[in-house]
């Protein structure tokens, strides 16, 4: 005989199979879905962008330990000084980089359609036009203005005649460092806007590893401190100002020759042209097979 009055699985059940638990957990379910697709713009900037700030400290943190190595400390004194007013006005540079990411995008995407691509193309051409200008004119006031601030500003920071020495032998690399990092902001700028991101991380890895590499030579090579031609201060930020410059003539090339998303916006006629001569490839491989 079965008994109805007995205690079945079902009501031994956990409260999660219950209707109202079951939407409880597909209302979370749904609210996790919405907040991962509102974060997934995010992500695609804040990935690559993190990657790239990671480099640059990698770079920062070697270039201190190869000053750090000399053993010397006026020298470490002098770096210390000349590369926390390098930073301060390196934030100048940013608002160049900021609005090149805020104009390319709805540009580059004019680009995309049809009716509006002739006209937008112009419009991207001009627009990038007037940040080049304006890097070009902003760069050396902000380089000068940071020379500045090193020769006259370190004196009320240190008073050894020592450090003061390296410091002021060291302002034509600082003013370098700082106008070629304008440039390179405002064109990194821009590719970022045209979310060029694989780009912009495999270029920005092999310069890094190129000055990693070239601080490790430094490093062993170990460059003498009284040298009066050049301070190890002006070799160690000259690896830095190699890396930007690079960065910048790769990353310009492949723009002007019509490469990449926004190489691609720029020079349609180009990129066109490239197609064409695949096509013409792959069918006379065709006719070959």
């Amino acid at each position: 005989l079965i008994d109805n009055k007995r205690p079945g699985l079902l009501d031994y059940a956990p409260p999660f199979f219950s209707s109202q638990r079951r939407h409880q957990l597909f209302s979370q379910s749904h609210a996790v879905k919405k907040i991962r697709s509102e974060l997934a713009p995010l992500v695609a900037y804040a990935g690559p962008l993190s990657a790239i700030v990671l480099a640059r400290l990698a770079g920062f943190a070697a270039m201190s330990v190869t000053i750090a190595s000399c053993g010397s400390v006026p020298l470490v004194a002098a770096y210390v000084l000349c590369l926390n007013i390098f930073f301060l006005f390196a934030f100048f540079a940013e608002p160049l980089s900021q609005t090149a990411q805020a104009l390319v995008p709805p540009l580059l995407e004019a680009t995309k359609k049809s009716d509006t691509a002739q006209e937008a193309t112009r419009n991207l051409r001009k627009t990038l036009a007037n940040l080049g200008i304006l890097a070009l004119t902003a760069g050396p006031l902000i380089a000068f203005a940071c020379a500045l601030v090193v020769r006259l500003g370190t004196p009320f920071a240190s008073s050894d005649p020592q450090v003061l020495d390296l410091v002021f032998r060291s302002i034509p690399a600082v003013f370098l460092m700082c106008f070629q990092l304008t440039l390179t902001t405002s064109l990194d700028g821009a590719i970022v806007g045209a979310r060029d991101f694989s780009w912009i991380i495999a270029c920005g890895t092999c310069t890094a590893i190129a000055q990693l590499v070239a601080l490790r030579a430094l490093t062993l090579a170990g460059p003498a401190v009284d040298d009066p031609l050049v301070t190890p201060i002006s070799l160690v930020f000259a690896t830095f100002i190699i890396r930007l410059f690079v960065y910048f003539l790769a990353s310009g090339s492949r723009v002007a020759l019509g490469f990449g998303p926004l190489g691609r916006a720029l020079r349609p006629q180009l990129y066109a042209a490239r197609q064409l001569r695949r096509q013409n490839r792959k069918e006379q491989r065709r006719r070959r097979a």
